[in-house]
């Protein structure tokens, strides 16, 4: 009788535990701002340039002139930025201040 009850109250415990941590991670994922949205846009590359880091390595950032004189500094992945030229009029899809894709015009 004893092994009986244990393994139902085993059994209600768990349930309301794991029952209250979905609940905890639904309730919670309600509060999360929305991810930033992804812009795509028509640009020239005005200037490029590299910051290094001792230790840190080193991160590479774009400055792009977008339609209608607006300038965006974008930061890069090393393939990204060193396949980019000065000059280059390019398509390209950010978010935030991350350079995502460009396609070359």
């Amino acid at each position: 009788m004893k092994d009986v009850l244990s393994v139902i109250l085993f059994s209600t415990l768990g349930f309301a535990l794991i029952w209250g941590s979905a609940e905890f991670v639904k309730r919670l994922g309600s509060k999360l701002p929305p991810d930033p949205p992804i812009i795509s846009a028509t640009a020239k590359v005005i200037a490029k340039r590299e910051e290094k880091k001792l230790g840190a390595g080193t991160k590479y950032y774009v400055t792009f002139q977008l339609e209608g004189d607006e300038r965006i500094e974008l930061s890069a992945e090393g393939e990204q930025y060193g396949l980019l030229v000065e000059g280059d009029k390019v398509d390209l899809t950010y978010q935030e201040k991350k350079l995502l894709e460009y396609l070359r015009l």
